[in-house]
Parts: C-alpha cells; sequence; structure tokens
C-alpha cells in the first residue's frame, strides 16, 4: 500500500509492505526522496521487477490549518521492485496531480499510463527510459473533469479511466498503446463524482462508487459525489450501465449517509 504523507503529513510518504496475516514488513525506500514524495497509485509487475508509484498531494496542505494552496504532485518514481528501491523519476509538471498509475500487461516496452488530473491529460509513460508524453486530451471530453482511477483488463486492451468533476467514466480501447481510443464515455450526472472503479475477477463487471473527499470544515477539498455505487456490464466495445443495480449510500445505513470511497470484490 502507499502512504502520501508522512507522521505528520507532509512529505516524504512511504510504501508499506505487509504479508498475508497483514503484519508490517518494512516501509520504503529506506532513505525516501525529498522532492514532493507522495505515492498514491502503485502498479507492479513481478515477472520483471518492476514496480511504479505516483505521487499525488501532499495531504497536510489540504487542511486549513496550513494556509496556502493545495501542493499538487506531478511524479512516477520507477522501482526496482526485489530492492524495494527507487531507480528513477518521471517528472509531469504540469499534471496537477498524477493520482494512479497502471503498468501495461507484458508490454515488452515497460509502458504505462498515468493522468493529469488538473491538467486534463492522459500520459503514456516509459518506464524503462523514465518518459512520459500526453496520448489523450480528456478536455476534448470535458474541460476540467478530473481524470483520476484507472483499471486495465489483464491483456492489456482495456483501460477505464473515472473523470470525478464530469461524472463519467471514459473506456479505451489501448491496443495500441501510443493512440488511446475512446469506446465509450458512460454519464453518470451532474455532481455524481465517480472516483474508485474495481473489475470483477471475469473483467464482465466494472464496479464504481461516487465519492472522492469532502474534508468538511476541517479542510480546502469538497468533492463529495451523490454516494451511490454503480454496476456497469463491460463488452468487448461498450460499457453498460446496470440499472438493476441499485445502491445510494446516503440510503443503505440507518445511522445516516455514508461516504464510499472504496471497493473490494471478493
Amino acid at each position: 500500500m502507499t502512504m502520501m504523507g508522512g507522521a505528520t503529513g507532509h512529505a516524504p510518504g512511504r510504501v508499506a509492505e505487509f504479508d498475508r496475516q497483514l503484519n508490517l514488513v518494512g516501509e520504503y525506500p529506506a532513505n525516501p526522496p525529498e522532492d514532493g514524495f507522495n505515492p498514491h497509485g502503485i502498479a507492479v509487475r513481478p515477472e520483471i521487477n518492476l514496480m511504479v508509484t505516483s505521487d499525488f498531494i501532499c495531504p497536510a496542505t489540504t487542511l486549513n490549518a496550513l494556509p496556502g494552496n493545495l501542493d499538487l504532485r506531478g511524479s512516477v518514481r520507477v522501482w526496482n521492485l526485489n530492492r524495494r528501491e527507487i531507480l528513477r523519476t518521471i517528472v509531469i509538471p504540469n499534471a496537477g496531480g498524477t493520482i494512479d498509475v497502471k503498468l501495461i500487461p507484458a508490454d515488452a516496452a515497460e509502458r504505462g499510463y498515468t493522468a493529469g488530473m488538473l491538467d486534463d491529460q492522459l500520459y503514456l509513460l516509459d518506464a524503462r527510459h523514465g518518459t512520459a508524453r500526453p496520448v489523450f486530451d480528456f478536455g476534448s471530453i470535458a474541460k476540467g473533469g478530473w481524470p483520476q482511477l484507472m483499471r486495465m483488463t489483464r491483456d492489456g486492451s482495456r483501460l477505464f479511466i473515472s473523470m470525478n468533476q464530469a461524472g463519467k467514466v471514459v473506456m479505451f480501447n489501448v491496443s495500441n498503446p501510443e493512440q488511446p481510443r475512446v469506446l465509450k464515455v458512460l454519464e453518470l450526472g451532474p455532481g455524481s463524482g465517480p472516483h474508485y472503479l474495481a473489475l470483477t475477477a471475469d473483467e464482465k463487471r466494472l464496479l464504481i462508487s461516487d465519492y472522492f473527499l469532502n474534508e468538511d470544515g476541517f479542510g480546502k477539498v469538497h468533492a463529495e459525489g451523490d454516494h451511490k455505487i454503480h454496476v456497469a456490464r463491460v463488452t468487448h466495445d461498450d460499457l453498460i450501465l446496470d440499472s438493476r443495480f441499485q445502491l445510494d449510500f446516503n440510503l443503505a445505513f440507518e445511522t445516516g449517509p455514508a461516504r464510499p470511497h472504496g471497493i473490494a470484490i471478493r
């Protein structure tokens, strides 16, 4: 797991490793970099000894107690997985928050994707050479839509990305990684706030949670969403909302509204 901030909520953060009994094995790297190491996204390819993490934000700067603006990050770290060491940093200066990162399965060129939350760009990463270049403009769908979390199919041919402020989820054909092609823009409605995505094991369903972060009166981030969970049917070239599945966390519990930030599927 990644920890965006240190003990005080500032940089540097850490990557924490747990065993199957959830005992803490270690926190890495031993000597973290001082250039905005606030990891949020993570992806691994153990067969080639590769891990990547993406830096997102210095969490302490989201609190009202700290004056000034949010300190958003734009960087991806390339790791030697076995040694738990950072090899290089891919800097994306205008991203405005690289909240997630995914590696393309079985890709011989060791490439992956990240998105700039505020610059509306999808970036193709070259982990081997430490480079990134934009390959799709989310502004063509909705400017300022906040592309956030990502999921990719096991064969590396389909990529799903939530657009939090736009109320949309985008399905791409990435069979040609350099030229992603939009297959479907799933509309969830104004104010819906889709954030977390999860694919079922058979990759026939995509689950979507509608809540990012609202720090209420103590912080600067207020991205509430509508607190709903959606299920969409995944086909080869389409993403179809299942209207039979209705789960509203505003109504699900007697204790009152809840905020569904993440999803785990058994």
